[in-house]
Parts: C-alpha cells; sequence; structure tokens
C-alpha cells in the first residue's frame, strides 16, 4: 500500500537546498524499496525490497546505472546472499566488497553482519565478522569511513537507547581468496608429441615469477592456481627447443572453470633438405624497405636466444625474393635485407665474427613461381623468406641435431619452414 518506502534520488544546490527531487523508476505502491548504496564509480544501485522476485522476507537487488540516468531492471543477488528470512542494509566499498546484515544466515543471534567480494558474475560466500562487531541482538548498518576505522548500529543490550551507534577500528584487512586454474598439456609443435619435464614457469604482469612447475613425467600435463582477474605470462622451455611465452588472463569471478592452454614448444632446429636451420616463424619487411618491424624483432629474438645458448655456433643468413620486379633490383634488395638482419642480431650483442650475410634475390625459387608463370600472393610469399643456416658449430650440435632429424633431411622445397620478407 501508500505506507511502503520508496526511493529518490535529488541534487543540492548552490544555497544547500534540495531541488530535481525524483523518484526512481523502479518503485511500486505494493512494495518497499530502500537502504540505497552506490558502488565507487556509480555504476550500480544496491537497494533492500521485498518485491515480488524477492527469496526471502527481505533481499538485496542491485540495478545498473546507465550513461543516460535510466535504471536496469532489478536484479536479486541471489540464494548466496539472500535468505529466506531478511537481508538488509547494504553497503559496498571501492573494492566491491559488499557489508550487509542478515538473520537467515548462521550467525550469533538476529541481525549479524556479513560480507561478501561482489564478481562480474558472482559472489563469494558470506562471511560473518564475528565478535565484537556481532552480539546476539541486532547489528546492522555497517559503513566504513575509511580504510582504518567505520560505524554501525546495534541495539545491543549495554547501550544507551534502543538502537545505539558503534564506532570500530580496522585490525585485519578482510581478504577473499579468489582463484582460477591454468592448465595444460606440454608438446612438441611439430610432432606433437608429448613434452614431459619440461618446465613451465608463470609470470605476473610485472615479469616477476611467481611459480614454476615441471610438466607430468607421464602424461606432461601442468597447472597452476593463481588469483582471479589478472593478466599472467606462461613460459615454457626445455632442452633442445625455443623458449614460448603465452599471454593468459584470468576471470573476475569465484568458482570459474579452469582456463585450459596447452603449450607447443618449438625445436630450436629443423632440416631443409641436406641443411640445418634455426627454426623461427616468417618475418616480414615493409614494401622496398629493410628496417627491422617490431614484429621481425620478435621472431629475431629466438635466433639470439639460440646464438646465446651454443656461443660457438656461427649462422649463415641468406635472403631471397619472389621473382616479380627486375632480377638485378631483387638481389640488391636482399642484400640490404640480409645485411639489415646482420646488424640487428649484431645491436642485441651477438658477435659479428659468428654472423655472415648472403642475398641470392630470385635465384633460389622454392616452387613453380618464376618469370611469367601466374601465381597466388601466398605463393609467391613462399620465396619472400630469410634463412638462418648453422654453418659451424664445435660443440658438435650440428651433428646431433643432423641424428635427430635424419627421417626429415630430405624435405621437399614446397614444405620447407621459411622466414617470410613480405612485399618486396
Amino acid at each position: 500500500g501508500m505506507d511502503n518506502i520508496q526511493l529518490y534520488k535529488a541534487s543540492v544546490n548552490a544555497e544547500s537546498e534540495w531541488e530535481n527531487i525524483i523518484k526512481l523508476d523502479f518503485n511500486d505502491d505494493e512494495f518497499s524499496t530502500g537502504s540505497p548504496t552506490l558502488n565507487v564509480d556509480e555504476t550500480k544501485l544496491y537497494f533492500v525490497s521485498d518485491r515480488p522476485e524477492s527469496i526471502g522476507k527481505t533481499d538485496i537487488f542491485v540495478v545498473d546505472i546507465n550513461t543516460d540516468g535510466s535504471y536496469s531492471e532489478p536484479k536479486n543477488l541471489g540464494p548466496k546472499i539472500n535468505t529466506i528470512e531478511r537481508e538488509m542494509f547494504p553497503s559496498i566499498d571501492k573494492n566491491n566488497v559488499l557489508y550487509f546484515s542478515s538473520n537467515g544466515h548462521e550467525g550469533y543471534g538476529n541481525l549479524d553482519i556479513f560480507v561478501s567480494k561482489i564478481y562480474d558474475n558472482s559472489e563469494s560466500t558470506p562471511l560473518n565478522l564475528g565478535e565484537p562487531l556481532n552480539s546476539p541482538k541486532d547489528d546492522f548498518a555497517y559503513i566504513l569511513r575509511n580504510e582504518q576505522m567505520g560505524y554501525f548500529s546495534s541495539n545491543r543490550k549495554e547501550g544507551k537507547g534502543d538502537d545505539d551507534i558503534y564506532s570500530f577500528r580496522v585490525d585485519e584487512k578482510i581478504f577473499i581468496e579468489c582463484l582460477q586454474t591454468i592448465n595444460g598439456i606440454v608438446r612438441n609443435n611439430e610432432t606433437k608429441e608429448l613434452l614431459p619435464g619440461a618446465l613451465i614457469a608463470i609470470l605476473d604482469s610485472d615479469g616477476k615469477q611467481l611459480q614454476i612447475t615441471a610438466a607430468d613425467e607421464v602424461d606432461a600435463t601442468y597447472t597452476f592456481d593463481v588469483p582471479c582477474n589478472s593478466t599472467y605470462t606462461l613460459v615454457g622451455t626445455n632442452d633442445g627447443f625455443l623458449r614460448k611465452e603465452i599471454e593468459v588472463t584470468t576471470v573476475n569471478d569465484i568458482g570459474a572453470p579452469s582456463i585450459k592452454q596447452d603449450v607447443f614448444l618449438e625445436p630450436e632446429f629443423i632440416a631443409v633438405g641436406q641443411e640445418i636451420l634455426v627454426n623461427i616463424d616468417r618475418i616480414y619487411f615493409d614494401f622496398d624497405k629493410w628496417n627491422i618491424r617490431k614484429d621481425a624483432a620478435e621472431e629475431l629474438a629466438k635466433v639470439i636466444e639460440v646464438m646465446n645458448k651454443y656461443p660457438e655456433m656461427k649462422i649463415h643468413a641468406t635472403s631471397h625474393t619472389d621473382s616479380r620486379g627486375r632480377e638485378k633490383y631483387n638481389q640488391k634488395l636482399s642484400k640490404r635485407r640480409a645485411k639489415s638482419t646482420i646488424e640487428y642480431l649484431i645491436s642485441k650483442g651477438i658477435d659479428a665474427a659468428r654472423l655472415t650475410s648472403e642475398g641470392f634475390g630470385e635465384t633460389k625459387l622454392v616452387n613453380k613461381c618464376s618469370g611469367f608463370v601466374k601465381c597466388t600472393k601466398e605463393e609467391h610469399q613462399l620465396n619472400r623468406r630469410t634463412e638462418f643456416i648453422v654453418v659451424k658449430d664445435e660443440s658438435s650440435k650440428v651433428e646431433e641435431v643432423k641424428d635427430e632429424l635424419k627421417p626429415v633431411m630430405e624435405v621437399k622445397p614446397e614444405t620447407e619452414k621459411v622466414i617470410e620478407e613480405g612485399p618486396k
């Protein structure tokens, strides 16, 4: 009826007078709507109501505040927060931690103060704040003034009236743990074979290593449990394989399913014909340019990694173009790109004595796309490549790799893994 509580909003003018008093459109004369509290950025309004969607006698609801000032349909916070009894007096802090009173959750008697963390699509199980805040009587209207102190109301027997206001100091911050599992299998990216014993580390957004584990000796699985709502980097390493980094972001929800992230490690070397090449993806140069782009630098970092790991190894970089354009020009362009690649490696600390380069222009095509043969862009791309050939290794690594890759040493040119240089 007309005795039900309603929610309004208003402004205060320069003379400290109320104005623009507006009744919120989700009120109704048939039920009460009250005890409002806003989140820190004022995009959500929490309130108490006995509206028909209530689970109990009074429940806590939330509405989104849209950018145009309108409100979404009220949403019940659900059975984790609301019970068949009364949930009342919500307040929410800057970290989306909700404080409220309830006589339906297990407590000391009558209304007790509880706390729950609100996530994107879930809420943590409410925790009773315990004594001395809670008592056998009603304890309610908990609000933090700052991180050190706050206030609440109670009708406990030592009070001076019916409901008294009490202050308190925060001795210990409330910690609500939210973890999400990241797990997967570590495999050889070329053969898809399991890599038991491979090391997987997980770093935080500042690059600090949080945990490290070895892939299971039987099924090559790994698992981490890490805090929600954060971005991490998985780092996979194994002897004979390139370092692999994968970015993973956990969701802002408690009890979320695990994130499945398999890790595929690339062998350090591949066989192409009778040659051993450093195994990296294609790199690109801009049209008619030979400077090293950011995406190319990421691939060249793998060459640097291998050369630092094997300090006696020497590399010969060969650069190729496709057959479009003048042959003489293509020859010069490939030399510039090969030279630019070597200079970049030297700038990153690789001894110049360990590096040589050569430009072949369009003289060593890997397919039929020569002269006026009509080819697709993808077919021409196969010819625009730079390869890093291992020419000397006093640590005998080349012979080891040749033995390991002997079954595939006769790879046809059409299936070579190359480094693409992009448009000429």
